[in-house]
């Protein structure tokens, strides 16, 4: 019996804003933007440039944001390196 296997036109979010790739990297090492202020500056959300990240093999490296008041540093997973 030979049953045809459906297509698949499945695309994963990031997949749109692959060709950003480039600029997401320039904006991280020569502008040092966190993962939410690339998204804010190219209306991308972060989660699909965390996963486009991810998906291209680019480890992320946590960058402070800030000290809280008892001297702590604050931080969150947002900067990436390559």
């Amino acid at each position: 019996m030979n049953i045809p296997k459906p297509e698949c036109n499945h695309r994963h979010a990031w997949e749109e804003y692959e060709n950003k790739i480039d600029e997401i990297k320039w904006l991280h090492f020569d502008k040092l933007m966190t993962v939410g202020r690339i998204s804010e500056k190219l209306g991308i959300p972060d989660w699909i440039i965390l996963n486009l990240l991810e998906a291209k093999k680019v480890d992320k490296l946590s960058h402070p944001d800030y000290v809280g008041d008892e001297g702590r540093v604050i931080s969150r997973t947002y900067m990436i390196t390559f």
